[in-house]
Order: structure tokens, then sequence, then C-alpha cells
């Protein structure tokens, strides 16, 4: 199983991004969306497969910020520390 070390949630909480280490110590990142639909209720993969590795969390951090454009956003306003 892999590790979640960091997440990241859009303004309105209806999409986040995961940050995951793998027990091989390598990152990867994964969007969601949450789907309010019948009794799921649940996060729904944007993406899939994942398919980006990275070496570091870091990296996968900001990896995740160049491809999702609100996650951009979110750290333009509120994180400019991990642009």
């Amino acid at each position: 199983m892999d590790d979640l070390v960091q997440d990241f949630y859009a303004e309105d909480g209806q999409r986040r991004v995961n940050i995951y280490r793998r027990a091989s110590g390598i990152f990867y990142f994964q969007e969601e969306q949450f789907s309010p639909q019948g009794f799921d209720r649940a996060w729904i993969p944007v993406r899939q497969p994942v398919t980006s590795f990275f070496d570091t969390q870091e990296t996968a951090v900001k990896e995740a910020s160049g491809r999702i454009g609100w996650l951009s956003d979110l750290f333009y306003w509120s994180h400019p520390e991990l642009l």
C-alpha cells in the first residue's frame, strides 16, 4: 500500500490532489474529484492510470502544480513558496 504524504484541496472542496510515496521511495500524484452521486459519495480519480513518477516529494508537488490549473492558481495565491 502506498503512503499518502501530502494533500491539497481546491477552494470549493470538490477536487483534491494527493501526493503518495511508494515502498520503493518514489512519489506520484493523483487528482481526484468528489462525486456526491447516490450512496457512493466518494473521491473519483480524474485521470487513470498514474504514469508519472518522481524521485522526491517536492518534485511531485511541482509537477502536479504545473499540470493542474487550479492547483497552480492555489499555490500562486496561498503557497508561493511551493512554486
